[in-house]
């Protein structure tokens, strides 16, 4: 045939050089073949999962970085088998990273603190005075101090109460269908598929209902108050969208016999991947009222009215998934007071007791030994037992311009929490939180996920031909 070789004809010889140059590439592939096969065993043992943007993934471990308090940390050093050394990334070139943590059992007589913007921080109290709480987080070992300004309530976890629900602490109470589409995480109930999960709330027909949601991929979303015993049958509800275009939207939505009335609601910052919904109630007067929280500054308030809906009152709330993902962070019911929708009209103090007491007065400081709060109002001081109380009332303090965060953390043990990463010990990773005088110390074995808010939209270039590595779980992009 043409251009073949005859068989008598001898093959040309290869310089020595070149056949010492193929014998070291095969070499080289080898050893990168054995410790890339080395790398996928390892992968699966990996305590931690970095995501990068693109689908990129590399799991491995974080690893200790010098602490800088006052402006933060901009990169993440991470470890990862088969690398020789750990690679830096910035926060903004990554999406985030997932732990497993350590199962975290709830602490006796915990609080619930909802900070400015949502965050959430439960512990047991310490210690107070006119300006701060100190409380011990749970799962932590030692108190840190939080600026009264920044604290919009504080309930105990699992209240009791008639009118008032804090959680969720799990799926328990919880109906959801399909299973597989509903998970307990962190404390939190979370979905990655489409499906609806419900809860009966013993709420009152006038009654606030806030919640806090995040996610990673942008839900199409529906959070139904006083809602049916099916889906479906929903009055009206407050919806989250994502639109074609990627963008987000919302809408405070009355159902119609053949169309609905719509209310649009400013739907957040979608880089924060977290919003919270107010949501205000008045089954009597068909009222359904809502604004958006988004890192703590509210937007503007939508309302409809509600069509009477042919049943008694409900207190039933329900979360509905449409698309994407969601977490369940808090939902807090509580008994609506005030004549317009405004969530911090907290003009007076008080302490909520278990039995139903409310003690007028200001939380002016606690009694450990006792086990007391010292509540002082205009009838004089009063002694109220820590195991008794079920909420605290709070007037409104202005507070400093939030410090912008760069990363959320989820724990494990309940708590979620926006701020500065600080850096990364041996065991823990230290946080700074707007309005808590130290940097919170969060152990890495309590951390569910730690997720950029400052993600860029669009990667930096590359200063070669980009690629993408891929070996097992190894998914890596670079150049």
């Amino acid at each position: 045939m043409e251009g073949t070789r005859p068989a008598s004809e001898p093959m040309p010889r290869m310089p020595i050089h070149f056949i010492r140059r193929a014998v070291s590439l095969v070499m080289v592939f080898m050893v990168v073949a054995a410790t890339l096969g080395a790398a996928i065993s390892q992968a699966a043992d990996a305590p931690a999962v970095l995501d990068l943007p693109g689908g990129g993934v590399l799991p491995g471990a974080v690893v200790a970085t010098a602490a800088d308090v006052d402006a933060g940390r901009d990169t993440l050093l991470w470890r990862s088998p088969g690398f020789a050394v750990p690679l830096e990334f910035h926060l903004d070139e990554l999406l985030g990273v997932r732990f497993t943590p350590s199962p975290a059992e709830p602490a006796a007589g915990a609080f619930r603190f909802v900070l400015q913007g949502g965050d959430l921080l439960d512990g047991t109290i310490e210690a107070v005075d006119a300006d701060r709480f100190t409380v011990v987080p749970r799962g932590g070992s030692r108190g840190v101090r939080i600026d009264r300004r920044i604290v919009e309530a504080v309930s105990r976890i699992g209240s009791t109460i008639a009118g008032s629900y804090v959680g969720p602490g799990g799926l328990g109470g919880w109906r959801h269908e399909p299973e597989t589409a509903w998970r307990a995480e962190a404390g939190h109930i979370a979905a990655i598929r489409p499906g609806t999960a419900m809860l009966d709330v013993a709420a009152p027909p006038r009654a606030i209902y806030d919640a806090v949601v995040s996610w990673r991929n942008r839900p199409d979303l529906r959070l139904v108050v006083a809602a049916g015993e099916r889906p479906g049958d929903e009055v009206a509800w407050v919806e989250l969208l994502r639109l074609q275009d990627g963008t987000p939207d919302a809408a405070v939505v009355r159902r119609e016999q053949d169309t609905a009335a719509v209310e649009p609601l400013a739907a957040g910052d979608a880089t924060t991947k977290s919003l919270r919904v107010v949501m205000f109630l008045d089954q009597a007067a068909g009222r359904l009222a809502a604004y958006t929280v988004d890192r703590g500054v509210a937007g503007a308030v939508a309302e409809v009215a509600v069509p009477p809906a042919g049943r008694e009152p409900s207190g039933r709330f329900r979360i509905t998934l449409g698309a994407g993902d969601v977490t369940l962070e808090s939902l807090r019911v509580v008994p609506w007071t005030t004549d317009e929708p405004v969530l911090d009209g907290r003009a007076a103090a008080r302490v909520v007791c278990g039995d139903g007491r409310k003690i007028a007065g200001e939380v002016a400081s606690y009694d450990a030994a006792a086990g007391e709060l010292v509540v002082r109002g205009e009838g004089g001081e009063s002694r109220v037992p820590i195991a008794e109380v079920e909420e605290i009332v709070l007037p409104r303090r202005d507070g400093d311009a939030a410090l912008a965060p760069t990363v959320r953390v989820v724990q494990a043990s309940g708590g979620t929490l926006a701020g500065r990463l600080v850096g990364v010990g041996d065991r823990e990773l230290r946080l700074r939180v707007e309005g808590i005088d130290e940097a919170l110390e969060i152990p890495l074995d309590d951390i569910v996920s730690l997720t950029s808010l400052v993600a860029r939209p669009t990667p930096r270039d590359l200063p070669g031909r980009v690629g993408t590595l891929i070996a097992g779980d190894v998914r890596l992009r670079g150049c």
